[in-house]
C-alpha cells in the first residue's frame, strides 16, 4: 500500500497579473491563498483567502504580505511564469521572490497553462472561467486557480484512496461555503 503522501500543511498561492510578469507594467491585480490542513489520516481542514490589489500597489510588498502569512511548517505550492526566471531588467519572478522569502518552507514550483488548470479544477467540479469570461469573472480566478493547483498536487502525489479522502472533503467543504454565502440559493 502506498502511503500517505499529502502534507499536513498545505498552502496553495494563485497570483493574477495585469499582464506577463517580464513585462515592466505588470501589476498584481489579486492572490489567493487556499490552504490544506490535515488534521488526522483522511480528515482536512480546508481555508480560502482571497485579495484583491490596485494597480499602484507594490508587488513587492504584497508578495512580502504573502510570505509573512504563510507558517513555517507549509509545503508552498507555487505556478511558475513560463518567462525566463527573471525579466530582461534582471528582476525576478514571483515564484522565485516568494521561493527567497519561504527559505524555512518546502516550495513547490510549477508550470501550469490556463488549460491544464482548468482541466484539474473540472476533476471536482469547480467551475472554472475561459478566456472568453466576462472581465470580473476572469478577474475572480485566483481561487479557482489555487484550488486546481492544489488538485494537480493531489493527483501526483497523494494514492488513490487518499485523493479520493481529500476531494470527497473538498466537495463537502465546497456545499458548505455556497450555503454560507448563499451561492446558489434562490
Amino acid at each position: 500500500m502506498k502511503p500517505d503522501r499529502h502534507p499536513q500543511a498545505l498552502i496553495s498561492l494563485s497570483i493574477i497579473r495585469t499582464r506577463p510578469e517580464t513585462d515592466p507594467r505588470s501589476a498584481i491585480s489579486s492572490l489567493a491563498l487556499f490552504t490544506v490542513q490535515r488534521r488526522s489520516r483522511l480528515d482536512v481542514a480546508f481555508a480560502l483567502e482571497h485579495h484583491f490589489f490596485d494597480p499602484e500597489d507594490d508587488a513587492a510588498d504584497i508578495l512580502q504580505g504573502a510570505a509573512r502569512s504563510i507558517p513555517a511548517d507549509a509545503t508552498v505550492l507555487i505556478r511558475q511564469a513560463r518567462e525566463a526566471p527573471a525579466d530582461t531588467a534582471g528582476n525576478p519572478t514571483d515564484a522565485v521572490v516568494l521561493a527567497r522569502a519561504l527559505d524555512a518552507n518546502t516550495v513547490i514550483a510549477f508550470d501550469a497553462d490556463e488549460h491544464e488548470l482548468a482541466e484539474a479544477g473540472m476533476l471536482i467540479g469547480l467551475d472554472m472561467p475561459g478566456r472568453g469570461s466576462t472581465p470580473l469573472r476572469w478577474r475572480r480566478r485566483a481561487p479557482l486557480h489555487a484550488q486546481a493547483m492544489w488538485v494537480m498536487y493531489a493527483a501526483s502525489f497523494c494514492s488513490a484512496k487518499e485523493q479520493r479522502a481529500l476531494f470527497s472533503a473538498h466537495l463537502a467543504w465546497c456545499a458548505l461555503q455556497r450555503a454560507r454565502h448563499g451561492v446558489g440559493a434562490g
